[in-house]
């Protein structure tokens, strides 16, 4: 495990660096309300970010997470969490982007992301949970799955495209779904850059 905040509000990471190898989660949130989490890169975590158990209006801002594949999921939004907020986040190199629990403990809603990128993923954003209110605000990403992958799916009902996507959901009015042409997203999760190449 990387770092856990249980149980605690309002705390702030920054400026953090975490280096998985598989079978973490980067960053856990159990119970925690109004966590800021800004300026982190986290590496090779099998769970970039867990939200657990009542995690709700907590704030990401300026956050990288990268795997190397085979990793499972860039943020897992677990039971009754609501109203976060993902804006600048960067997740490369999972199997899903993000993933919300469905059934009876399933994940809450009012939830914002903005300017992210999900690039390289199998499926950007699974949903095991009807749409309906997941999202306050979704809007100004990049999403761009591996090819034959996915840009959504909602409750095992797959969208191939960001067309689709924005048909169905009404949703991401202003995204786009293209390579974010990084300098170098090829390599081991440490060794990533992610600025745009020249």
């Amino acid at each position: 495990m990387g770092i856990t905040v249980n149980g605690e509000d309002g705390v702030s990471l920054s400026d953090l660096v975490i280096n998985g190898n598989g079978n973490t989660a980067g960053v856990r949130l159990v119970k925690a309300d109004f966590i800021r989490i800004h300026n982190v890169r986290i590496n090779d975590t099998d769970i970039g970010i867990h939200l657990g158990n009542d995690a709700d209006n907590n704030s990401f801002h300026n956050v990288a997470l990268l795997g190397d594949g085979s990793r499972a999921i860039g943020v897992y939004f677990d039971q009754k969490t609501n109203a976060d907020s993902l804006v600048n986040l960067s997740i490369v190199g999972f199997q899903q982007g993000l993933a919300f629990r469905g059934g009876k403990k399933a994940a809450g809603d009012g939830h914002v992301m903005r300017n992210c990128i999900i690039h390289d993923v199998g499926t950007a954003i699974v949903l095991d949970k009807p749409l309906n209110n997941t999202f306050g605000l979704l809007d100004y990403n990049d999403l761009h799955p591996v090819d034959g992958g996915h840009v959504d799916s909602i409750e095992g009902a797959d969208f191939t495209t960001l067309t689709d996507w924005k048909n169905e959901s009404g949703l991401d009015e202003h995204s786009m779904s293209l390579d974010p042409m990084f300098v170098a997203d090829d390599v081991q999760p440490a060794s990533m850059d992610l600025h745009v190449a020249s």
